[in-house]
Parts: structure tokens; sequence; C-alpha cells
């Protein structure tokens, strides 16, 4: 769809809501509350129209630029990367049902939970992945895929029917999935650390030193390296493999990329700048980022 059918489109749907408008304002007795009412639902199908627009804009310019690449493109992938990572971390479907800890206040409260725990901000939380633009490829055995992670969670307070919420928490990433034969991995997730809020900083920074320290002791790398802890949270299930696996070349190459998120599992390791979507321009770099990484990792 081009650009100028979209803005005939929006025309269109905005001259039938402003007919409604003016048609239907003498049979409701809030003429202002009604006209609040269709300026709302009208700026929504304009947000939501114009996302569209730009979703398809974006595929468009990344299957000329897989082209360009060499590289096989498909614009839905779900069910050919969900098989690969449905184990890892960053594509995890579910989270925790908080509602389940709430269990033994009885079931006269339960009964009404569905109708009380959306007022209080408590509800079964789910992550609804949605997987898009996939570039695949094999380079030296390696099969690697970039793909468009999309993440919505959903909340449901009744655990027989789910809604949306459009103020729920959304994060959007491009990453790349490597799948190597010859690499084994123990399993680990590096993450961006956030910053901390400048109205506890002072309380927390002297503590979040000295943890600092104990943590670039255990894992190993140097202690002028501390920018790496700094930046980072660093979780595996097994500490003892952190100082084997971070040398000072991966804690300084980590370190100047600063935001370069990485999860590992046995033979798969997925790169991914947290809340980044990556520019078709800028793919062709980001792979190779994503390829210095792996090389690392393959080293140890």
């Amino acid at each position: 769809m081009t650009e100028s059918k979209i803005s005939t489109f929006i025309s269109l749907i905005l001259n039938i809501l402003g007919f409604l408008v003016v048609a239907c304002i003498p049979y409701f007795p809030e003429p202002l509350l009604v006209a609040a009412i269709v300026s709302i639902a009208t700026f929504l199908i304009v947000k939501k129209l114009v996302s569209f627009y730009q979703e398809k804009q974006r595929t468009r310019k990344l299957k000329a630029t897989a082209i360009a690449m060499g590289l096989d493109f498909h614009e839905k992938g779900d069910k050919q990367v969900v098989p690969i990572v449905k184990d890892m971390q960053l594509f995890q479907g579910s989270k925790p049902i908080t509602k389940s800890a709430l269990n033994n206040f009885g079931g006269s409260f339960l009964k009404l939970s569905w109708l009380l725990f959306p007022l209080f901000g408590i509800s079964s939380r789910i992550n609804k992945i949605k997987i898009r633009n996939i570039f695949e490829g094999r380079n030296q055995g390696v099969l690697f895929i970039i793909c468009d992670v999309y993440t919505k969670e959903i909340n449901s307070g009744n655990p027989g029917a789910s809604s949306v919420s459009a103020l729920a928490p959304k994060s959007s990433q491009t990453a790349i999935i490597f799948v190597a034969e010859n690499l084994r991995l123990p399993e680990f997730r590096l993450t961006k650390k956030p910053k901390p809020s400048f109205l506890f900083s002072n309380t927390i920074n002297p503590i979040a030193e000295q943890i600092t320290k104990q943590i670039v002791k255990l894992v190993g790398c140097r202690q002028s390296q501390l920018p790496f802890s700094n930046l980072y949270n660093l979780q595996a299930r097994q500490q003892v493999y952190y100082q084997k696996i971070f040398s000072d070349r991966i804690c300084a190459f980590y370190e100047a990329e600063q935001n370069l998120c990485t999860e590992a599992k046995y033979d798969r390791l997925i790169c991914y700048r947290a809340n980044t979507i990556i520019q078709p321009q800028e793919m062709q770099s980001f792979l190779e980022t994503g390829f210095r990484a792996l090389e690392l990792f393959k080293m140890k």
C-alpha cells in the first residue's frame, strides 16, 4: 500500500467519522462526551494505520537489504524461528502467574479475583511474541537468523479469558540467532543494566560499587574492567563458568559495545541491542558485530 493510498484511506475514515458525529450528536444528551470518544477513537485508528504503514515500509526495505546481502528473506517467521529458540528467555511466551501466589486467601475471594485483579494491576501475565522480517543464511557451517522480535504483555485476570492492554509493557529489538554444531556453551544471559533512579542514586551507588567489585572478582575480569559490571547484568545457572567464559578480551568487547545483550545455551547464541530495532542500512554492520561475538565465544 503506497503512502498516497494510506493518506486517502485515513481521510476517508475521518470524513465518515465526522459525518457520524454530526448526524448523531442531536440524539445524545452529552454531545461533548460523544465528541471526545470519537476523537480518541480517531486518534487510535490513525495511529494504528500509521504503524501498519511504517511496518510495511520497513519490510519492503529489509527485503531489498536481504537480497543485496545474498540472504533469504521471510516477512513472517514464527514457525521457522520458534522451534529453534523456544527455550531461550528472550523468546519465552509466558511469565509466572502472580495470582497463584494468592491462592491461600480462600476460594470466595478468588471467585471475584477476575474482577479485582485488573483494578489493582495484579493479574496473570503472558508475553505475546511476534517475529517478523527474517533474514536467513549460512556461513562456514553456522546457521544465522536475523529477525525483529516484538513482545507485548497480555494481562489476564480470568484464566479462561485474556485481554491485551493498550498500556501493557512492550519491547522491540532486532536479534541475531546463531546455531553452530561446534559451539558448546553453558546457559547464561547477559543483559543491559538499567540506570538507577536519580532519587536513589546517592544511596544505591556506594552499595552497588561494593557489589560490583565482588562480581568482577567472581567473573574473572581485571579490576580495571569495572565498566563491564556497571553496564551489564550477568545471569548463569552455574557460576563456576563465569570466570571460564568471560575473559578480559570478551569483557573489553562488551564494554566497547555497551548495549549488546547476549543469551547462550549449548549450540545457540543470541545477540541483540535492548529495545533497539536495527535500521536496514545498519544491518550488515550489526551482523558483523554478532559474528565477532560468536568468534570470541568459539575461542573459549
